[in-house]
């Protein structure tokens, strides 16, 4: 699962809420792998803007609260000005082909760290106590004493 996170909670001062209800989520979502994306940079604002300030502060706090999840993988935005369209707010062709990029190898070494894991199959129930095809066995192992005497 991907989640991608926006500016506009973080311009009206929300970072905190955001932040929370994020790890919330995941906490939530323990069995899932999920790929957090950080806050983009505002390109239509100055850099030394209050919100790309604050932008800044939350992608910070963003990585550091996530760390402490193993299913959990933040993902940077592109700092390249030339990802983003003229007027600076949104990503283009060439910031969503990098994105895609970007997500395919966390995903790719996802798989890979998955298959290191070993699967441990844990064991089913007897199926001889349920099976009617073997009773005999069914009446040993629920009396132990009668299977000696048989």
């Amino acid at each position: 699962m991907i989640l991608c996170c926006g500016t506009r909670d973080i311009a009206k001062n929300e970072a905190y809420i955001g932040l929370r209800h994020i790890s919330q989520f995941v906490n939530f979502t323990a069995d899932t792998n999920v790929i957090v994306m950080c806050a983009p940079t505002r390109y239509d604002l100055q850099s030394s803007s209050c919100v790309n300030m604050e932008v800044a502060s939350f992608n910070r706090k963003l990585q550091k609260s996530m760390k402490i999840f193993s299913n959990v993988h933040t993902c940077p935005m592109s700092s390249n000005r030339d990802h983003y369209t003229m007027h600076g707010f949104h990503m283009n062709a060439r910031g969503k082909h990098w994105i895609t990029i970007t997500w395919a190898s966390i995903i790719k070494s996802l798989q890979f760290s998955s298959l290191s894991t070993p699967i441990i199959l844990l064991p089913e129930k007897n199926e001889y106590l349920v099976d009617p095809a073997y009773p005999a066995i069914k009446s040993c192992v629920i009396n132990t004493r009668s299977c000696g005497s048989r």
